[in-house]
Parts: C-alpha cells; sequence; structure tokens
C-alpha cells in the first residue's frame, strides 16, 4: 500500500508505510487536515484581551470593555470569556463568538 502525501501531483510523494514512519503519516495527515490549536494563554493588556496559542504565537485579540467590572473572566484550553457590559462573551479557538450569557 502507498500514501499519498500531498495534494498536488506535482509535488507528491509516495512511500510504503513501515512501523518507524506511522508516525511521520500521522502527523502530515493531520497537519493537512487543519488540525485546531488549541489556548495556551489568554491576557489582558488595557482595553484588549489577546489570546495565544500553546506555541506562544498570537491568535486574536479581542476588546475587553471599559466597565469596571469588564475585561477576561477566564478562559480554557478551548474558549475564552470576556465581559463587556452587562454580558459575558465566549469565543472559540479561532475568535468566533460561540455565546454570550448575562452577567451577575
Amino acid at each position: 500500500m502507498s500514501v499519498l502525501l500531498a495534494k498536488s501531483s506535482s509535488v507528491a510523494a509516495s512511500f510504503r508505510p513501515t512501523a518507524a514512519n506511522a508516525i511521520l503519516c500521522f502527523a502530515v495527515s493531520s497537519h493537512h487536515q487543519g488540525e485546531k490549536m488549541a489556548i495556551g494563554n489568554a491576557v489582558q493588556r488595557g482595553s484588549y484581551v489577546y489570546v495565544y496559542d500553546e506555541k506562544g504565537r498570537q491568535l486574536y485579540g479581542k476588546p475587553a470593555g471599559s466597565g469596571p467590572d469588564d475585561g477576561l473572566k477566564g478562559y480554557t484550553s478551548g474558549t475564552v470569556n470576556i465581559r463587556r457590559g452587562s454580558y459575558i462573551y465566549t469565543y472559540d479557538e479561532k475568535g468566533v463568538q460561540r455565546g454570550s450569557t448575562p452577567a451577575r
């Protein structure tokens, strides 16, 4: 059995999988499928919240709000919660809003 490692036929490389290169096959395959990078850190600097991946690369920045209770409320490997006004907004690792809830 041979495995195709590239989508373009001009740069395609085929080889026979073995135990020695099985990990390489998986890593290349996962990368080409657009594997998500988890959130590694989120920090508030002034009126912005900056979100970084596990390698320290900035993923995105979002406004933190201007009220006394506004700003970064917490984060996990998959979401970031930011309070602005009377709502807490949840964003994913791509910066897409995934929900909101009234703040207490």
